[in-house]
């Protein structure tokens, strides 16, 4: 070998060792392993088409506004973060995309801001974590006030109202809500306006004011139709179908569903069609027609598949199986929901992971084994009270509460319950409360307790027949039924004029059960 291919070699290999050096220093002093930094490498830069991907599957994790604004051509040190955040939260990387973002944020000025504050903000809701995801959500807002950015206040407080809403801080919601819906109108903003409307509807229905609830959808939906906004006025049906679902008026709800099923499919937006499909199988299942309701929640399925919505599919995974709890399959209910659970985890879906274990509890109940439902029902409890979701944490208390009742430890049972009516009523959510009345009020009477008995039961029977809600008039009936087997007919008048109540209560009542009143 001549001594200058020699010298060229030598200058090869000090050069490369050099690099590894180098590369050593910066991998030692980042603590990041070696995929880690490739994946800082430069990347390219997402189009508005990937954009557009990513906030289209952010949006099937949750009703949350994506804001981006002029992310997308920021200058490269706002840019390049940005684009490896979007990248992460795609891909459930949650805190990774937030330390991308805050990156970002070093060098971001104005509307940048705004949108980055957002972008953490929903990095945090999307996996449940409500208290820091309030936090940065508000700082969006107070930077889009700064810097004039209309789009992005809306954006902002309607994310602040969901979180509060997801709280049970309804009044706080209430109240962000509206400020979205006057910045929209403000801005011209007929998107923003509608999108408002329909979380204002959403807040009444949570506080049972469903006609209050019922304006405010009708209103959203006018104005789609009016502005050609197909994708709106579909929103708006799905919750004006809610409404009259939760009224009862089944008919009503069904033919709602499926003009929006019908719009969504012209449009080609596969996942909400499959969303419209769903509620339409949950109104077969309230009419008892569970191979119909199998049907919608099976084609709901499939098309969650085809478009790859993972949530999508455990959401249907999990109404498939609460049909099959009802027609007395318990295995494939049970199967369901164990599927159901390893799709949340594996999302991040904390939430849904809550609201799967505790479907999973409400099987083992079905089934007697109650020591077993409990387990899980504690177990969503506990994310429940984590996440801070009030409104759920009342549900799960009611759960508990019966099942300590079919355990026979009565005293646990009333605790629960009554833990479940006051959480309900701190989350504005008097269906829960009333529910757990009932839940109460069977209680006493399995205690001899006919007085306090009445009492929660009335309270009960106001409440869902105010609401319309029949399916709580049917678990009223059976506390009637509880109570007459135990105390008998004259014992609810003696009750009655003890608690002080009207005879006209009493008698709508016994109108519930006729048969039981006349010892039939």
């Amino acid at each position: 070998m001549s001594s200058n291919r020699k010298r060229w070699y030598m200058k090869w290999y000090s050069a490369l060792a050099f690099a590894a050096v180098v590369v050593g220093i910066v991998w030692w002093v980042s603590g990041k392993t070696l995929p880690q930094l490739l994946r800082w490498a430069p990347k390219r830069t997402l189009t508005d088409q990937d954009i557009a991907a990513v906030a289209d599957e952010l949006e099937r994790r949750s009703p949350a506004k994506l804001y981006v604004d002029e992310l997308p051509d920021a200058p490269k040190p706002v840019r390049g973060p940005f684009t490896y955040g979007l990248q992460a939260m795609k891909e459930y990387k949650w805190d990774e995309a937030i330390e991308h973002f805050n990156q970002a944020l070093r060098h971001a000025t104005g509307r940048q801001r705004v949108a980055l504050f957002n972008l953490i903000g929903l990095s945090h809701y999307v996996p449940g974590r409500l208290d820091s995801a309030l936090s940065y959500f508000s700082e969006s807002a107070t930077q889009a006030e700064v810097s004039g950015d209309d789009s992005g206040l809306v954006a902002a407080v309607g994310n602040v109202g969901l979180v509060h809403r997801d709280m049970g801080d309804l009044r706080a919601a209430g109240e962000s809500f509206r400020r979205a819906l006057v910045v929209s109108q403000r801005s011209l903003s007929r998107v923003g306006e509608m999108k408002a409307l329909v979380n204002i509807g959403t807040v009444f229905h949570q506080t049972g004011m469903m006609d209050s609830a019922y304006e405010y959808y009708v209103a959203a939906s006018e104005i789609a139709r009016e502005v050609g906004d197909l994708e709106v006025e579909a929103l708006a049906l799905g919750n004006i179908g809610l409404y009259h679902h939760w009224r009862g008026d089944l008919v009503q709800a069904l033919k709602a569903y499926e003009r929006a099923r019908r719009i969504f499919r012209g449009l080609g937006d596969a996942r909400r069609e499959a969303g419209a499909l769903a509620n339409m199988g949950l109104v077969h299942q309230s009419r008892g027609e569970l191979e119909e309701a199998l049907a919608c929640f099976q084609e709901a399925l499939a098309l969650n598949r085809s478009v790859g919505d993972r949530q999508g599919e455990a959401r249907d995974l999990g109404n498939l199986a609460l049909a099959y709890k009802d027609m007395g399959e318990m295995e494939l209910a049970l199967r369901g929901f164990r599927e159901a659970l390893a799709i949340d985890r594996e999302c991040g879906n904390r939430r849904g992971e809550a609201h799967d274990l505790g479907n999973i509890g409400m099987v083992y109940l079905y089934d007697g084994h109650d020591d077993v439902a409990l387990a899980y029902l504690d177990s969503a409890l506990k994310i429940h009270v984590e996440t801070e979701d009030i409104a759920a944490w009342a549900q799960d208390l009611g759960n508990i509460g019966s099942a300590y009742r079919q355990k026979g430890e009565i005293g646990k049972a009333i605790d629960s319950y009554r833990r479940s009516i006051e959480m309900a009523t701190r989350a504005g959510r008097t269906d829960t409360r009333a529910y757990s009345l009932v839940g109460v009020s069977l209680c006493y009477s399995d205690q001899g307790s006919p007085d306090d008995a009445l009492r929660d039961l009335a309270q009960a029977f106001v409440l869902f027949r105010d609401m319309g809600i029949q399916e709580g008039l049917g678990q009223v009936r059976i506390g009637v039924m509880r109570f007459l087997e135990v105390f008998g007919p004259e014992g609810l008048h003696e009750s009655r004029r003890r608690v002080n109540l009207p005879e006209s209560t009493i008698d709508s009542l016994l109108a519930l059960v006729p048969e039981a009143a006349a010892g039939g």
